[in-house]
């Protein structure tokens, strides 16, 4: 196989350069269409909180355990049972179960040990909140379940960051997807184009193709 080199990434750079108008078209027109679509939308900030469980051990056969607790409890996160436990601790008669299972995800280190969770939210102070108490009532919850205090919590969420609204996200991916695809659409039609043929430019001609396609009479 060839090896890719600076002369090759230089001509597919002078390349994207020569359809640069018609590359600078379709990016406008999905970036106008993505304004369109989000014009009627309020713009609104999310906030997003992390807080952190992990296993403690003082025992090689703890530690077996402790990790197995998180991957094998990891589904229980975004259950009813937590998350009815955290809508208590947060004592928000308006916040059901079922929001905090809407604001929540999480996912476990590659050594399994440490689980994140992370709260999503429009009011950053909700975002902590929901963060810190799915945690708490995640360890709770296992511990009664696994019958060992091996999951504690790690880190609670102390301040929430913001996100990037999701007008600015129609906006964006409106105007990058059509640009990645006109680029990706000239490289493969300048890769492949002359190895695409129809059957009639077929009949005399050795070289290497990569499809025929049956001739078109108009």
């Amino acid at each position: 196989m060839n090896e890719f080199t600076a002369r090759d990434f230089g001509y597919l750079m002078l390349l994207l350069w020569r359809s640069k108008w018609l590359i600078l078209f379709v990016t406008l027109s999905g970036l106008f269409a993505g304004l369109a679509i989000s014009a009627g939308r309020t713009p609104e900030t999310h906030y997003r909180a992390v807080s952190s469980v992990c296993v403690t051990y003082t025992t090689y056969q703890e530690q077996l355990r402790g990790s197995s607790v998180i991957t094998s409890y990891s589904d229980l996160v975004a259950s009813n049972l937590v998350c009815q436990r955290a809508a208590e601790l947060i004592n928000d008669d308006e916040l059901t179960s079922a929001d905090i299972q809407k604001m929540i995800d999480s996912w476990v280190s590659g050594n399994s040990y440490i689980m994140y969770i992370n709260a999503t939210a429009l009011d950053p102070l909700l975002a902590i909140l929901t963060a810190n108490a799915v945690a708490q009532a995640f360890t709770e919850k296992v511990s009664a379940v696994s019958g060992n205090n091996s999951l504690q919590l790690l880190d609670a969420a102390q301040s929430a960051s913001a996100l990037a609204n999701a007008v600015s996200r129609v906006v964006l991916f409106a105007a990058l997807g059509p640009f990645v695809i006109a680029c990706a659409l000239i490289i493969l039609r300048e890769a492949y184009g002359a190895k695409v043929r129809f059957i009639s430019q077929c009949a005399d001609d050795q070289d290497e193709i990569l499809g025929v396609l049956p001739d078109m009479n108009w």
